[in-house]
């Protein structure tokens, strides 16, 4: 991890606040590589996937209100969603859209949702094909 636990939480403090009614979680999801099948794995085919250890890092506390406030380390533009929006696609979220597709998915299948805060960082190089967004997706 190109930034230690300890720097992305305070980080995070400094976007977010120190205070918060709720408690600052962090949470891993690997990046992977696939050793055979590349691109076969939804035509049915065998694959062999296995996690690395670089991923994607995420600092996060739930609000009170009703928006999803995210940023990335890699990119410092905010994305905030409201929660009473129809969470479909959009260009103005950039990478911010492979998070909300999975609150649209979870909201889809009846989970309630809630307003939060999140950073994300991650230490596996943009399309070299490490499956980065299915880690964001994962997270």
């Amino acid at each position: 991890m190109s930034m230690t636990v300890k720097a992305l939480k305070q980080e995070f403090k400094e976007l977010y606040g120190h205070e918060g009614d709720y408690p600052i979680e962090y949470f891993f999801a690997p990046g992977r590589v696939c050793l055979v099948g590349e691109h076969i794995d939804y035509n049915g085919g065998d694959v062999m996937p296995a996690a690395i250890s670089m991923g994607t890092y995420a600092v996060f506390r739930r609000t009170n209100n009703n928006v999803v406030w995210m940023r990335s380390t890699l990119d410092k533009n905010d994305v905030l969603v409201p929660l009473h929006d129809d969470l479909l696609l959009k260009p103005k979220y950039g990478w911010g859209n492979y998070p909300l597709a999975m609150m649209y998915m979870l909201r889809k299948a009846g989970h309630e949702l809630t307003g939060c805060e999140v950073l994300f960082h991650s230490d596996m190089p943009v399309g070299a094909g490490l499956s980065s967004s299915a880690s964001v997706q994962v997270l």
